[in-house]
């Protein structure tokens, strides 16, 4: 069997360097690119000897301590549980790319010891990391937004309404010293009569860009971060058309830690 050396160099520092740095991202380490690049360098390095092995069981023994040293060196992992979780994903991962990859040799009856055997291992790869980061990107971010999400009540004139916010760190507009909240139209327009407001265009920076956006005043909002809510006046309600899934409106940074002289603590009412 012919073995090309630099095919199987380059594959395994492509696929080596694709899951240490997602299964790093996944842990909730600092990634390092130059660091994971380093590893990566070695692991390929040290896949060059995995064609002389010819005994199945010896490959797996040898390829098993290989692979947890990858990942230990390749970030400085925070506790114990998060390496175990990187080191999880990247066997979980290696596995799903070595079954995807046999898959494709057996469909279109490719030759293990040809030239294009070697080569085609980059589109399988490729294709399954962005799916399994995108995969574990929402997840993350679905794990973040539930811990930032508090239950919120907003008051204007007679009328007081319960919500979700999300507490977004990146949410600093303001207008006229006015804290800006951000919801949805969807949200405002089951909650509020727009022809009996006090409306004004605004143009602001959320997440979602710079742009103009229908606001208007309330007259407090309530924010329950602990047992004792906060309450916050002269806040701005800002509109976007964009839909949220699992939250009302966007708070504003400065809601936590503020010195407003707008803010005060109450006692929780049951």
């Amino acid at each position: 069997m012919t073995v090309y050396i630099e095919y199987v160099f380059l594959d395994n520092l492509f696929i080596d360097y694709m899951i240490l740095s997602t299964a790093v991202y996944f842990s909730g380490a600092r990634a390092v690119k130059k660091r994971i690049i380093a590893v990566s360098l070695l692991g390929a390095t040290v896949s060059l000897l995995y064609p002389l092995i010819k005994n199945a069981t010896l490959s797996f023994l040898f390829k098993l301590p290989i692979g947890t040293l990858l990942i230990f060196l390749s970030c400085r992992y925070r506790t114990k549980k998060s390496f175990y979780r990187a080191t999880v994903f990247f066997y979980f991962t290696t596995f799903l790319l070595g079954g995807a990859v046999y898959f494709i040799y057996q469909f279109f009856n490719i030759e293990n010891s040809t030239e294009l055997s070697v080569s085609i291992v980059f589109l399988p790869c490729y294709v399954i990391f962005r799916a399994t980061f995108y995969i574990v990107h929402s997840i993350k971010r679905t794990e973040l937004t539930k811990k930032e999400v508090f239950d919120c009540e907003i008051t204007l004139g007679e009328k007081t309404v319960k919500c979700k916010g999300f507490y977004d760190s990146g949410n600093t507009a303001t207008d006229g010293g006015n804290l800006i909240v951000i919801t949805s139209s969807a949200f405002a327009k089951t909650v509020f009569n727009f022809s009996d407001l006090n409306y004004k265009y605004l143009t602001v920076g959320t997440i979602f860009g710079e742009g103009r956006i229908f606001s208007f005043p309330i007259d407090s909002i309530k924010i329950y971060f602990n047992e004792q809510p906060n309450i916050f006046c002269n806040v701005i309600l800002g509109v976007v058309r964009r839909k949220f899934s699992d939250y009302d409106v966007i708070l504003n940074s400065y809601f936590r830690g503020t010195n407003n002289e707008t803010y005060k603590s109450i006692e929780k009412i049951s």
